[in-house]
């Protein structure tokens, strides 16, 4: 019987390395990293109905409905759900865990934590600071509850974002390890 995948999920604030580490943690554990964005990218490039949606609302520099985003997010995550993943940018809502619940059952939620000082630091040349603080304001207001969602469910891992890539790289494999999930 061939062993079951992981999916896991990825949370923290701008700037606290969860794609780099995401990409890592894929390629160790052989399972797709799915990023939201270039989930809901490749919709608006299909040119489908839910993609000319999700592009009114990337045009209008705004958030798009938990329930357009849910949809998009389902339609690719479904054939994933089977080999296992490890997702960035969704869910970034309770409400959104919720809909991810229905279609996969998520083994571990790893939250980045970091000081929104540091994490300005680090966004420096990609936002200005007045845009690095909103998109932490939001994460905080929207996305940052989530930990207790998961950490009722008994998949929360907290980890230490503000540290060398390397060295975080290593915590997340130690701290993954003794919970059981080994590549």
């Amino acid at each position: 019987m061939p062993r079951k995948r992981i999916r896991a999920i990825l949370f923290g604030p701008q700037g606290s390395g969860k794609t780099t580490q995401g990409q890592l943690l894929a390629e160790r554990y052989g399972v797709p990293f799915i990023e939201a964005r270039g989930a809901l990218r490749d919709e608006i490039e299909s040119e489908s109905a839910m993609g000319k949606l999700v592009k009114e609302y990337v045009d209008a520099k705004v958030l798009a409905p938990d329930d357009l985003v849910n949809a998009v997010m389902v339609k690719h995550l479904k054939k994933a759900a089977d080999q296992g993943f490890i997702l960035d940018g969704y869910p970034r809502n309770i409400e959104q865990a919720e809909s991810l619940d229905k279609i996969a059952k998520i083994q571990l939620a790893i939250q980045f934590k970091m000081t929104d000082e540091r994490a300005v630091k680090r966004l420096d040349g990609r936002y200005k600071e007045d845009d690095a603080r909103r998109k932490l304001a939001l994460y905080h207001f929207m996305t940052e509850p989530m930990a207790s969602y998961y950490r009722q469910r008994g998949v929360l891992l907290a980890v230490n974002a503000d540290q060398k890539m390397e060295d975080l790289q290593e915590e997340l494999i130690k701290k993954m390890r003794k919970l059981g999930f080994s590549c």
